[in-house]
């Protein structure tokens, strides 16, 4: 009788976690974690506008405007949206090749996601070429920290990762940058985001790997079924 109910305990906890983790993946499109309607502002075209990051403690969302000659129609995920400016985000840096944006629910004291404008779908999509692009989103997350919080420079109290799919809230690669990262709250900071395990990957670790003509993560692909389809199997039918 115990193991029956010591299995019953582990799939509820599982269950629990998986929806915990899938269910934190709302529209960019939805009103600021404090549930204030946001502030929606025009942002003119160009790589080289300096968005404004807040006014007092209200978040200012900004419309992104895509340069004359480029569009994003490839892009099905909301990131796509974001780029072409059919979904607002409370942007913090742009680059030519990238922009940076704040997580619509924080984890951590700065939040921001890094995505290349460029359509690539997750980590398993990375190549040895796109090794550019990655120092230069590494170079943009880091810039991010420095301004808002440098002592997590000094410190080394910062996390830079991406999640591994079928761990991936959207099918666009998103950098994930949290700082200062002893302020998470534990079940995030040693759960969700954290690296080196099969869900969530260090960004060095990514590059590292490129550099030596790795595929950019030691896993093969599952989806979510796969991954589903292996829970039931370890914790349903292998347990009855």
């Amino acid at each position: 009788m115990s193991r029956r109910i010591f299995m019953i305990i582990s799939r509820a906890i599982l269950l629990q976690g998986m929806f915990t983790f899938f269910a934190s993946t709302r529209s960019p499109s939805q009103s600021s974690i404090t549930g204030e309607q946001p502030q929606i502002i025009e942002k003119p075209s160009g790589h080289n506008v300096k968005p404004k990051l807040s006014v007092g403690k209200r978040k200012i969302y900004q419309k992104h405007t895509a340069p004359n000659g480029v569009n994003y129609d490839e892009n099905p995920t909301d990131f796509g949206k974001v780029l072409r400016g059919d979904l607002p985000a409370c942007t913090l840096e742009e680059t030519n090749d990238t922009l940076a944006f704040e997580d619509r629910a924080p984890r951590a004291p700065l939040h921001a996601l890094v995505i290349p404008k460029r359509y690539v779908p997750s980590v398993f999509s990375l190549q040895t070429t796109d090794m550019p692009l990655l120092e230069e989103m590494h170079q943009v997350a880091l810039s991010l920290v420095q301004k808002q919080y440098p002592e997590s420079i000094t410190n080394e109290d910062y996390i830079l990762c991406y999640h591994v799919p079928p761990f991936n809230s959207v099918a666009h690669l998103h950098l994930h940058v949290l700082a200062p990262a002893s302020q998470m709250n534990l079940i995030y900071r040693h759960g969700k985001y954290q690296v080196g395990t099969r869900w969530c990957t260090n960004e060095e670790s990514v590059r590292n790997r490129l550099k030596m003509n790795k595929v950019p993560v030691p896993y093969k692909y599952a989806s979510v079924d796969d991954f589903l389809s292996a829970c039931k199997y370890w914790f349903c039918d292998k347990g009855s």
